[in-house]
């Protein structure tokens, strides 16, 4: 279709001879202002999803290995990670998990955040949350590990769970097997599960997006041409 379109604007200069005084008339200058406005439509988009694929990518590895030499440095001050001191996970009469932000930020802001560069960290509703000035954020939740929600772009849109979103643990040695192997305690959620290949990665980021950020790490943090985005 594009191959068509130009040979439309070709097919426009070449039929009609322009001498050094005479110009297009308004009517050529319009239909190939409407040509290229279905070309830039056409294009558009997949140069913006090309741009925020990159942008995820750079902050997903940045992320990632910046909370591991946090991790690092802080266990050369406070001892190993998998034994820093964490309330335990607290359930409310239902089942379900009751948020307990002022432990997830308590926790946070003891061991993590004096080796990161934050722009802040505070309480809002049931999540506390942690600001980086690249406008990424970190949504922290107190369960049987600390659940580190990394938003890529933050606040901005699309806010959807594999395409800005992705989870990450980081787990006390009491919980840590149920997540992860090799002696573990932070990584993506349920890495464990990466032993099992790509071809199972990419099947549950397809089905339960919060697993995504497994396929991302097998794939080195790059949105391959089968990533579901």
């Amino acid at each position: 279709m594009k191959k068509g379109i130009a040979n439309i604007i070709a097919g426009l200069t070449r039929n009609r001879r322009v001498s050094a005084c005479e110009g297009f008339t308004l009517a050529e200058v319009l239909i190939t202002l409407g040509i290229i406005g279905i070309i830039a439509a056409m294009t558009l988009p997949s140069l913006i999803q090309k741009h925020q694929k990159q942008e995820a990518s750079a902050r997903l590895k940045k992320f990632y290995s910046t909370m591991q030499q946090a991790i690092l440095f802080s266990e050369n001050d406070n001892g190993p990670c998998g034994q820093w001191d964490k309330v335990p996970r607290q359930g409310n009469e239902d089942g379900t998990i009751k948020r307990n932000p002022q432990a997830a930020i308590e926790y946070f802001n003891r061991f993590l955040k004096p080796y990161m560069k934050v722009l802040s960290s505070e309480i809002k509703g049931e999540y506390a949350i942690v600001r980086f000035a690249d406008g990424s954020t970190i949504n922290l939740n107190n369960g049987h590990c600390t659940d580190f929600i990394f938003d890529v772009n933050g606040e901005r849109k699309p806010n959807k769970e594999g395409t800005d979103i992705f989870y990450f643990l980081l787990c006390p040695d009491d919980t840590k097997d149920g997540f992860f192997s090799n002696n573990k305690n932070f990584g993506t959620y349920e890495q464990k599960n990466i032993e099992r290949g790509r071809e199972y990665a990419l099947s549950a980021c397809k089905t339960t997006p919060h697993l995504c950020s497994n396929l991302l790490l097998i794939d080195n943090w790059e949105f391959k041409e089968d990533y579901p985005w």
